[in-house]
């Protein structure tokens, strides 16, 4: 019998992760990556377009992880965060800035 683990994908999002949103280039979209998660990114219109698909995309992310068990990063402590360069807008953002509720009720 298989030993499932709780899953709590919203208690781990909430944790302060790396995200990280450049604005628009050549085509005119917005990318957002979650540092912390590999492969964990999506593209926009808008911030809050990239920001809304990116929440989701970490949800996923999460989420799979989660139920097949793999161990979820702990979020990058600020100190050892590269600084960027070049014209990225960079933000640990609290899902309640940008209106959790908004981005779980589109979810």
């Amino acid at each position: 019998m298989a030993k499932y683990q709780s899953i709590d994908v919203h208690g781990t999002l909430k944790k302060p992760y790396h995200w990280v949103f450049s604005p628009k280039s050549e085509d005119g979209k917005w990318k957002g990556v979650v540092s912390e998660f590999p492969g964990c990114e999506a593209w926009g219109e808008s911030l809050y377009d990239v920001a809304h698909k990116l929440h989701n995309t970490a949800y996923s992310w999460v989420k799979a992880n989660l139920l097949r068990g793999a161990k979820i990063p702990e979020p990058i402590a600020p100190k050892r965060r590269q600084s960027t360069t070049n014209p990225q807008v960079v933000a640990t953002l609290e899902l309640e800035r940008l209106s959790a509720a908004q981005l779980d009720a589109q979810s």
